[in-house]
């Protein structure tokens, strides 16, 4: 019997841990919740990815059933290479968040570490912030500046996809080996295909220094094949394309150019001069009271020293005459 009190006092005691699917989302409410679907073959790019929870919720609302699949990665990189693998191809772009796209019949999200799909329901901006705002271990992070690197003139739609390591590299693009891609230089890459036909595929490694990009594109340059561009920290490859113009065209519009992003403080009260300014006239008030309370706690001190102190003698003032002194 103790050792059951015990237990259900630490069961109380301790914070609960929030659910990933959130148990209401506007007026819509959760019914049930099954496993996310994680193909075998997808395995090894599901933990390149860093896959940490998923799962399925069935909700039930008024406007009508629908359902929302989490996925939870390592960080919003993942998140951003998640959803340009499980965007269909005949998406477009949504305006509710910055990596999203409208579906025929629901929504796909990259947001924070999340990949997030809606299927019989486009959620409205306060039902996807709600969702957003209530999941647990949610992170926010920078993105990568690769994906701005790659060209947009005659690409594919959604045709985009990023790699993070061998698996993604292997599923993407099967003819690059990785030794030549060199993910232990913390390489990462985007591919995307280009021309009405997909004559030109095309993919970008990002390195971390000018003089790794020169090291890899010659070992790239050496694939059978392979026709190659470096520009500052980024190497262009694309394998045996059907149309070598094209694939000259493709790779001159791919260029580097350095930028320094710094981030941005996000705002506080503290910014706010209204509240600066009443912690100021807050501050002084302070220091009135503080003052005034030491002034009577000064005379009480000096009342109390009068009344139980030492006579007048004991404070008594010693005169100098120095007037005396000069008429003398």
């Amino acid at each position: 019997m103790s050792r059951r009190l015990i237990v259900s006092f630490f069961a109380l005691a301790l914070p609960a841990f929030p659910q990933l699917l959130p148990d209401h989302i506007m007026e819509a409410k959760l019914k049930s919740t099954t496993p996310a679907p994680v193909a075998a073959a997808d395995n090894a790019v599901w933990t390149e990815l860093g896959l940490q929870d998923s799962g399925v919720g069935a909700y039930e609302s008024p406007k009508g059933n629908y359902t929302l699949t989490l996925y939870r990665v390592q960080d919003p990189t993942s998140a951003l290479a998640a959803f340009d693998w499980q965007r269909p191809a005949d998406a477009h772009a949504s305006k509710i968040a910055t990596n999203a796209a409208e579906t025929s019949d629901g929504l796909i999200s990259g947001a924070g570490n999340y990949l997030a799909i809606w299927k019989g329901h486009k959620p409205t901006p306060e039902e996807f912030n709600g969702v957003m705002l209530t999941i647990p271990k949610f992170q926010h992070g920078n993105l990568p500046a690769l994906p701005g690197f790659v060209p947009t003139e005659e690409r594919q739609p959604n045709s985009e996809r990023y790699i993070l390591g061998p698996a993604s590299l292997a599923k993407f693009y099967p003819g690059i080996p990785p030794s030549a891609a060199a993910f232990h230089l913390s390489a990462e890459g985007e591919t995307a295909v280009y021309g009405k036909n997909g004559a030109v595929k095309l993919v970008i490694f990002s390195y971390p220094t000018f003089e790794a990009a020169r090291k890899q594109a010659v070992e790239l340059g050496k694939i059978p094949g392979a026709l190659t561009k470096r520009t500052g920290q980024l190497v262009a490859v694309t394998l045996n394309p059907s149309s070598a113009d094209e694939a000259e065209r493709v790779l001159s519009r791919v260029k580097y150019q350095a930028e320094v992003t710094v981030a941005e403080k996000p705002p506080s009260r503290k910014d706010n001069p209204i509240d600066l300014l009443w912690h100021i006239v807050l501050l002084i008030g302070i220091l009135i009271v503080f003052c005034a309370l030491s002034g009577l706690a000064f005379g009480a001190l000096r009342q109390l020293f009068h009344r139980f102190g030492p006579g007048e003698d004991g404070e008594s003032m010693l005169m100098l005459h120095l007037d005396d002194r000069r008429k003398v």
